[in-house]
């Protein structure tokens, strides 16, 4: 598993953000859970982002995940009716 963190502060904005993404131990098929959080310190403010990838080759990939937001005020509260659905493929060279 990796974790990876992220600190961003300021005077008028301090935030947060961990990433983690696990490959799953399957023998045959290439699965990786992620996610993202996102929280604004100062005006508690969250962003959720999870996704589902599977690996179908060398070059090619196909994910599934959303975006959720919630909070009182900063981004979390200013997209809070954006919630998203992402459903992609990715090509690798």
């Amino acid at each position: 598993m990796k974790i990876h963190i992220l600190g961003i502060c300021g005077t008028f904005m301090g935030g947060l953000a961990l990433l983690a993404r696990y490959n799953l131990p399957l023998p045959v098929v290439h699965l990786t859970a992620q996610l993202l959080l996102h929280s604004d310190l100062w005006q508690s403010s969250l962003i959720v982002a999870p996704q589902l990838a599977y690996r179908a080759g060398d070059h090619l990939s196909i994910f599934v995940g959303g975006t959720l937001y919630t909070g009182a005020g900063g981004p979390g509260a200013l997209f809070e009716k954006n919630d998203e659905v992402h459903l992609g493929i990715r090509g690798y060279l």
